[in-house]
């Protein structure tokens, strides 16, 4: 019982020293199947950018223990699959551009300043003032009733009876599309609290506007005003004006709305009823009016709204809105053809989307781990949202003209379509911007174009720690600005003005005087003090950090051959040495059968005997100098006639000069073009003997001096040679390495097996339980000595 457990624990032992002696074999000795199985590049999962997974393989760097060839070998196929992918990538970029553009026209510009200046540059009929200089609401009637009415009916007076159903037109282009509308929001009364002291003098309080403030029941005015335009009506009455935005307060969609009407006359009459019914009060916060025309020109909308907000302060706030956009896409030829790339653009979402599911996949939750991945994933999500809205855009626009059809009378509604469009016109330009930014993504297999990623990358930690320093100091310049100056100068009246105009002292743009004359003391000191901190000390450390990290990367590239493992230059490079080679041997090829055909000499026929014989040693094969001899045997008869061998000397002649154009890139001079000499004659000897380089060479055979060409095909031919013998000679001396280390292992093995066995062999001397113990304490001493990184060879000892 006892020899058996012994005999247990001593295979026991066998087995874990086989174990470790397993574990202890090099990276290097896994066999290049395993190696390739694992590898992100190997043929487990497929090579380049299409296997396995798609694009993102063209950027996974290789293994370090990978071997040289291998790596040599998954370098070509990676700049092969990247480049290939990159070129798809490049028309993806092409049809997202040409679909952003073709949003735009190139007349936006000029059609929004045309219809925007016509508001408001035009001065109020009672004095010199703009629609932006409107500070209270007598100056906003006159503006109503003076320049509004004079742009929305500007060509109505001047137009014939037959052209009279086109009254409402601005610039005699431009149709006013149904009514323009005035919408006013209103708060109730009694929306604040009056100090005590004033409760008994003080009867109203008109509070800031706010939805929990809206009046939102009938009112009347003086006279007791009647219809709709003293009725409250919501967003969804209004056909979805949709909410603003503006310098006090954001303001809901529905309100108190008021049409004009066809004719500049009627208008004028129901503006004059509703200032005579003071439609607009104390209660009033804001007022609307809003219009959209169309340019049939060039296919434009321009939607517009002007804006007066009457704050709880008093006076009034102006601001405004001018929107050209091309709701009507599809018109003009170019038109579909933005069609058809739209079209092709979203194949090429789909197939990305599966690319990157096939990703998701097989990476799983490391997915995540790429910051990479969320640039794609946005770039796929925002290209699906615009597909969606421009289906969506379609089917609006044509409800809405089918709307106006219907009663022209009424204001169709574009501002909600219109902002809607303004976002899609934003989404597409954040599509192209990323996918622009992703070519970064592509070019990371150069060397120099990988500097700046990784300056980036290794300054991450530094950046992060100076982001920190840099807000907390720029923040509380940002408060002490809005706290000091904030109740005098415009650019810090609140802390959201004062960061932007802090940001703008770094670039330079900084009105001093304003800071100085609102606090002659705290304002030098206060931009002082910032110019000081921010610019001159923290702005030089963010260089200094930039600077350091960049002298790194730039010492690492050229020291350890960069970051990138794909040199794409080489790559190219090789590649137009080998069409050089290629063009280099067809032109021998020219120049040895116009040597075979000169030292036939000055017979005025060439036989086939002596023809093949002349190129048999010019190392020609018989198949290549029997379809020649036969592309200018014209009768048959195996002879060459003097009219056949001048016509294959043109063409050799014409061939070469093609060839030299190629290589050299030169147009041929016009000597060369017109040259003809006698077949045989010395002149025909010199001009060859030039073109191969080697003067005086008549007989053409292969142990006369050789061309420059032929030395320069020959020595890169030896170079190429003498690096693919160094590869193989490098991995010869890895796999003898491999085989010095796996003897020694074998050795060590043996030796200590010797030894465990003699131990097992050794008699017994004690009790058994005694001799077991003591027999597997030696074996794990020598399992101990075998971990140790001292242990030397062993040597077998004899029994």
């Amino acid at each position: 019982m006892s020899g058996n457990a012994m005999k247990s624990d001593s295979q026991q032992a066998i087995r874990d020293l086989e174990e470790r002696e397993n574990a202890s074999i090099p990276d290097a000795e896994v066999s290049p199947a395993a190696a390739d199985a694992e590898s992100p590049t190997g043929n487990g999962k497929g090579v380049g950018c299409f296997g396995g997974g798609g694009w993102w393989r063209c950027l996974v760097p290789a293994k370090a223990n990978e071997s040289d060839e291998a790596a040599s070998r998954d370098d070509e196929n990676h700049v092969k699959a990247t480049l290939r992918e990159l070129v798809i990538y490049c028309c993806f970029l092409v049809l997202m551009t040409v679909v952003a553009f073709g949003t735009k026209n190139i007349s936006m510009y000029n059609f929004t300043q045309s219809i925007s200046g016509l508001f408001l540059k035009v001065p109020i009929s009672n004095g010199t003032k703009l629609f932006a200089e409107i500070n209270s609401i007598q100056e906003w009637w006159s503006f109503v009733n003076g320049p509004l009415l004079d742009g929305l009916f500007s060509s109505s007076g001047n137009l014939s009876a037959a052209n009279a159903t086109a009254r409402s037109t601005i610039y005699y282009e431009t149709v006013l599309l149904g009514v323009a509308q005035i919408r006013q929001v209103r708060v109730g009364n009694r929306t604040c609290k009056v100090a005590k002291p004033f409760r008994g003098v003080i009867g109203w309080c008109h509070g800031p506007y706010s939805a929990d403030n809206a009046h939102r029941g009938a009112f009347q005015g003086r006279g007791g005003g009647s219809g709709m335009a003293w009725v409250y009506q919501n967003e969804a009455n209004l056909d979805g004006s949709g909410s603003y935005s503006g310098a006090v307060a954001t303001y809901e969609g529905g309100g108190y709305r008021a049409l004009l009407q066809p004719t500049r006359a009627a208008s004028e009459q129901t503006l004059r009823n509703l200032f005579d019914s003071l439609w607009l009060d104390r209660s009033t916060r804001a007022v609307f009016i809003d219009f959209t025309v169309y340019n049939p020109n060039v296919n434009l909308f321009c939607v517009a709204r002007l804006v007066a907000e009457l704050p709880a302060t008093g006076g009034v706030v102006p601001s405004w809105e001018f929107r050209s956009l091309k709701l009507l896409r599809y018109v003009e030829p170019f038109d579909y053809f933005v069609a058809a790339c739209e079209c092709g653009l979203l194949l090429m979402c789909i197939y990305y989307t599966v690319l990157e599911v096939l990703e998701i996949r097989r990476q799983r939750m490391a997915y995540l781990k790429v910051l990479s991945n969320y640039l794609d994933v946005a770039l796929l999500i925002v290209c699906y949202v615009c597909a969606g809205f421009n289906i969506y855009r379609i089917a609006a626009v044509s409800n809405k003209l089918h709307q106006l059809l219907v009663d022209s009378l009424d204001c169709p509604n574009f501002y909600s379509l219109s902002y809607w469009q303004t976002c899609f016109n934003h989404a597409v330009a954040i599509a192209v911007f990323l996918a622009w930014i992703k070519v970064f993504k592509y070019v990371r297999f150069s060397r120099t174009l990988t500097m700046l990623s990784a300056t980036l990358g290794s300054c991450a930690k530094d950046l992060v720690a100076f982001c920190i320093i840099f807000f907390i100091i720029f923040f509380a310049f940002a408060l002490l600005g809005t706290l000091v100056f904030g109740t005098q100068v415009d650019d810090f009246q609140n802390f959201q003005q004062a960061v932007f105009t802090l940001f703008r002292i770094i670039l330079g743009d900084v009105n001093f005087y304003k800071i100085q004359q609102a606090n002659r003391l705290i304002g030098p000191v206060y931009f002082l003090l910032y110019v000081f901190f921010v610019f001159f000390i923290l702005l030089n450390m963010f260089l200094a950090i930039i600077n350091e990290k960049f002298g790194e990367v730039k010492a690492d590239n050229e020291v350890g051959g960069g970051h990138a493992r794909i040199d794409v230059a080489r790559f190219l490079r090789r590649r137009a040495d080998r069409l050089m080679d290629k063009l280099a041997v067809r032109r021998q090829k020219v120049l040895d059968i116009q040597r075979a055909v000169l030292q036939c000499g000055d017979e005025a026929t060439v036989n086939f005997e002596g023809w093949r014989n002349q190129l048999r040693q010019r190392g020609f094969a018989d198949a290549e100098i029997e379809a020649l001899f036969a592309k200018y045997d014209a009768d048959g008869d195996q002879v060459l006639s003097a009219a056949e061998r001048m016509q294959m000397r043109r063409d050799l002649e014409g061939e070469k000069m093609k060839l030299d154009r190629e290589i050299t890139g030169a147009a041929p001079a016009p000597d060369q073009v017109e040259t003809s000499f006698e077949v045989g004659s010395d002149a025909a000897c010199s001009v060859l003997d030039e073109d191969a380089g080697a003067p005086g060479l008549r007989s053409g055979f292969r142990g006369e001096p050789a061309s420059r060409d032929e030395l320069a095909f020959l020595t890169r031919r030896v170079d190429r040679l003498e690096g693919r013998v160094g590869g193989a000679l490098s991995s010869i001396d890895r796999v003898l390495m491999t085989l010095e280390r796996l003897e020694r292992l074998r050795l060590e093995r043996r030796t200590s097996l010797y030894r465990m066995l003699k131990l097992v062999r050794a008699p017994l001397s004690g009790s058994p339980e005694v001799s077991r113990l003591n027999l597997m304490e030696q074996l794990q001493q020598e399992l101990r000595q075998w971990d140790s990184p001292a242990a030397g060879v062993g040597k077998p000892e004899q029994q």
